[in-house]
């Protein structure tokens, strides 16, 4: 049997809400960077909080999806073309966005020289927001090393379970001594996300810990951390935080009278191009600033014309390229993997991972 080209069945719509909350966070972060508005800490790093919301969502949303799914080629394969299609078109086209701006203007921020244009194409590149794309696509690798290991534990193998146990708590262990481009320096978020997504199958979980009142509690209490509790050189180290995030963000999956906004259709529009969103609206915000700015404008305008191009654009972007590019590179991933496994795995009594 082939692989089909369907979309996954399992689908929460809140989380689409939260993916676009995630993303304004991060370009609010970058207007008031770019445009030198003072505020005190931790409120500095307040988009650090919208990329440890997308980590932990990741490791939520796949958990969710294929932890519990029957490991075989196909399952397997699929899942690496989806990843890598939902990825790739935008992340490249933003890369190489990106670098046209660097030739014409190289005072440009974003400093994208043939080494870092290199380093981005292979998924290395530490340059502006594209750091965090490397850790993200190493947590895809990863997760199929869980993925493996839960399907020996349920046939009864603990040994590859106690294995990946050890892995996991030595780069907890020494995640701060990792360049933050490798996912052992993120590695406790997105375990942070795997393991609420675990929990939430439990239906004592999902009754008692998603709920208005927990959700609100949820987000107070991720709020007063960050503002009690956070400062520049733990942001991404603090054991306690990121696991506040991603029980967060476990209990806005579920549709209450709190987290109803978030399914809202401005919040899923926003949700569906925060990808875009993400990876072009720090250029498309200095783009505005040293290219475009008209003088003497106040900073109300300016933000209101800075949201409008950095978010209006990405999300046209999205509607109009990104979604089809998508679907093309996906439909050419699994073509792909179909004669991979007419050719290689059908010859084999074995056709699974």
């Amino acid at each position: 049997m082939t692989m089909d080209k369907t979309g996954h069945p399992h689908y929460m719509p809140t989380l689409d809400g939260v993916r676009g909350l995630a993303c304004i966070i991060v370009v609010v972060h970058h207007f008031r960077q770019t445009f030198d508005i003072p505020v005190a800490m931790p409120w500095t790093e307040i988009g650090s909080l919208g990329v440890l919301i997308f980590f932990a969502l990741s490791g939520f949303l796949m958990t969710r999806l294929y932890y519990n799914a029957a490991l075989t080629y196909d399952s397997g394969a699929k899942y690496m073309v989806s990843r890598f299609a939902r990825i790739t078109p935008a992340y490249y086209i933003a890369i190489v966005f990106v670098w046209l701006i660097y030739l014409t203007h190289p005072e440009f921020e974003f400093q994208m020289d043939p080494v870092m244009l290199a380093r981005s194409f292979m998924f290395i590149g530490s340059e502006g927001v594209f750091w965090s794309i490397p850790p993200e696509i190493q947590f895809y690798g990863f997760f199929v090393s869980m993925w493996f290991c839960h399907e020996r534990f349920k046939a009864g193998n603990y040994w590859w379970t106690i294995v990946l146990a050890a892995i996991s708590i030595f780069f907890i262990a020494t995640k701060e001594f990792w360049p933050g481009i490798l996912l052992p320096s993120k590695f406790h978020i997105f375990l942070y996300g795997f393991g609420v997504g675990v929990l939430i199958g439990h239906p004592a979980v999902r009754k008692y810990a998603c709920n208005a009142y927990v959700q609100l509690a949820l987000i107070l209490a991720v709020a007063v951390y960050f503002d009690l509790f956070i400062v520049y050189e733990t942001i991404y180290t603090d054991l306690l935080f990121p696991a506040l995030v991603a029980l967060m963000v476990m209990s806005l999956s579920v549709t209450t009278p709190v987290s109803w906004i978030f399914q809202i259709a401005p919040m899923r529009i926003l949700g569906n191009a925060s990808f875009s969103i993400y990876l072009f609206h720090h250029p498309l915000i200095q783009i505005y600033k040293h290219v475009v700015l008209p003088n003497d404008l106040p900073l109300a305008a300016n933000f209101v014309i800075v949201m409008m191009i950095s978010v209006g654009l990405p999300v046209a972007f999205y509607y109009l390229c990104e979604r089809h590019l998508n679907r093309v590179a996906k439909d050419a991933g699994i073509s792909l993997a179909n004669k991979a496994k007419e050719k290689f795995i059908r010859r084999s009594p074995q056709a699974s991972l």
